[in-house]
């Protein structure tokens, strides 16, 4: 198979396939491969501490919630997002953008719950949290 190169020497056929950082999926490129949703909670503020302390070299991920200022705060130097899962249209912002989706905003039945807009969006969906039925 023949392929046209750039000014930088990188084929098109290994930019469409993900070279330029980004991954195709179905409904498009993903920019983040993990979104820490609810990062401002109990639990995914030590989930943001371990991704800091720990996180592989190369994974793309950024935090988001409902608020800019608490997730500053954090202070985690990775992009912000900012969604409320009550909100379909900036909820299918920041899922478009990702591959997976930790989910740590709860309760979910007051605070509403992403899996729609991920299935829409072709992204994973992993829900965490420590919100118990009261």
């Amino acid at each position: 198979m023949r392929t046209r190169t750039d000014r930088s020497g990188a084929s098109s056929r290994r930019r469409r396939h993900g070279e330029t950082g980004e991954r195709r999926t179905m409904t498009g490129l993903k920019d983040l491969d993990l979104v820490v949703f609810g990062a401002t909670g109990f639990t995914g503020r030590r989930v943001v501490q371990h991704l800091v302390a720990h996180a592989p070299t190369g994974l793309r991920w950024a935090i988001a919630g409902r608020n800019r200022e608490s997730l500053e705060w954090l202070g985690a130097g990775v992009p912000i997002l900012v969604a409320d899962a009550t909100d379909p249209t900036s909820l299918a912002v920041v899922v478009a953008r990702a591959r997976v989706v930790l989910n740590m905003a709860g309760p979910f039945r007051r605070l509403g719950n992403p899996v729609a807009a991920c299935i829409e969006h072709s992204t994973q969906y992993v829900r965490c949290g420590d919100h118990r039925r009261r």
